[in-house]
């Protein structure tokens, strides 16, 4: 009764009639209404990708991430001129990916600190740097969620000679 009475708040052709049901489909809906009703265990959520599909995934994002790289021009986040129509069409599978919660984490520019999860492939003194610095990305992390799949490679800038008043740690 509820129901009727609220799909009549909405135009006619709007409106959702009761389902027609042939006696066999009933019974049929009923039967399993009544294994859910008494059935007192809780099915388990779908389970997660397997290693194989984590490992497909982690390198279907990398390989993406490195075109991106390629496709750009030098320090900037804008597409190189002849890159600009494929530019799109990548932009677009990475957002898909980004829709399905795959996120994967360039982290080239951030501080460095021992505690992160990364691989450190290299440390490289590097004169402009006032504080430990990640300067290259050699392989990007990858989350599904909150799920790290793959651990960022990384090569960490170090400063050549760190100025007295300044603290490596910071």
């Amino acid at each position: 009764m509820r129901a009727a009475l609220r799909q009549l708040r909405f135009p006619a052709e709007f409106r959702i009639g009761r389902p027609v049901l042939n006696e066999s489909e009933l019974k049929a809906l009923e039967q399993v209404a009544a294994a859910l009703k008494g059935s007192d265990t809780v099915r388990p959520p779908a389970a997660p990708p397997n290693g194989t599909q984590h490992k497909l995934l982690a390198d279907i994002a990398t390989g993406l991430w490195r075109i991106r790289q390629r496709m750009l021009t030098p320090d900037s986040v804008e597409p190189l001129p002849e890159m600009r129509k494929a530019y799109r069409h990548l932009q677009s599978i990475l957002d898909v990916m980004a829709d399905a919660e795959i996120v994967i984490l360039d982290h080239t520019g951030s501080p460095y600190n021992p505690g992160l999860a990364l691989s450190v492939i290299a440390h490289q003194p590097a004169a402009r740097l006032l504080r430990d610095e990640i300067i290259e990305t050699i392989k990007p992390s990858v989350y599904i969620g909150d799920v790290m799949i793959q651990m960022g490679e990384v090569v960490v800038g170090i400063p050549e000679a760190a100025p007295d008043s300044v603290d490596r740690a910071l």
